[in-house]
């Protein structure tokens, strides 16, 4: 669980990535922001995914966007 002293970023990996693809991100964001990435093996849709983040943080938090697509 992370603690509400710097402020909170949960970077959600997507499905089959895991934290490797935010490695880069939480280096350079660390200083400014508690950096989280969920454990989310095993999530099966997008409501598993939102209540396993919202379990693993305490208090406020922000998320960027990220997007994928196959083609």
């Amino acid at each position: 669980m992370i603690h509400a002293r710097k402020p909170n970023l949960v970077l959600i990996p997507g499905f089959m990535c895991d934290e490797d693809l935010w490695r880069e991100q939480i280096g350079a964001l660390s200083p400014f922001a508690h950096c989280f990435v969920p454990n989310l093996k095993g999530a099966e849709n997008l409501e598993d995914i939102a209540q396993r983040v919202l379990r693993s943080v305490d208090g406020n938090f922000a998320s960027p966007a990220f997007l994928s697509a196959a083609s």
